[in-house]
C-alpha cells in the first residue's frame, strides 16, 4: 500500500495550475505562431529589403561569435573554412534574389516610392 506523501501546499498549487494553465495555452500558442509572421515581415517594408537585412544580421551575427570567442572549439584548421561559411552563404543567396523581383514582377527598389502612390 502505497502513501500519498504530497503536502497542502502542492496539491492547492497543482490544483490552482490546473485551473489556470488553461486559460494562456491558446493565447501562447497563438502568439508562438504568430511571431514568426509579425517579426519577419520585412517584406511589407519593400519587396527588397529582406535580402540585404539578412545579409547585415549574418554578418553581425558572425562578427559577435568571433569577438565572444565561440569558435575556439572548431579545430585550428577548420577555422578559416568554418567561420565565414554562414555569411558568405546568405550573401550569395541574397544577391541572386532581387534579379527574379526585377525581371519578373518589375520591382526595384528605386520604384519603391512611387509603388504605392494612390493608396491609404
Amino acid at each position: 500500500m502505497t502513501r500519498c506523501t504530497a503536502s497542502a501546499g502542492r496539491v492547492l498549487l497543482l490544483s490552482a495550475l490546473g485551473a489556470f494553465l488553461p486559460w494562456p495555452a491558446p493565447l501562447a500558442l497563438h502568439g508562438i505562431a504568430q511571431s514568426p509572421v509579425r517579426v519577419f515581415r520585412t517584406a511589407d517594408l519593400h519587396e527588397t529589403v529582406p535580402p540585404p537585412l539578412a545579409t547585415l544580421l549574418v554578418r553581425e551575427v558572425a562578427l559577435l561569435d568571433l569577438l565572444r570567442g565561440t569558435y575556439d572549439s572548431v579545430p585550428l584548421g577548420a577555422r578559416p573554412a568554418f567561420v565565414p561559411a554562414a555569411p558568405l552563404t546568405v550573401t550569395l543567396v541574397a544577391t541572386g534574389e532581387p534579379r527574379p523581383l526585377r525581371t519578373r514582377h518589375g520591382i526595384t527598389l528605386r520604384g519603391a516610392p512611387l509603388r504605392r502612390r494612390g493608396r491609404p
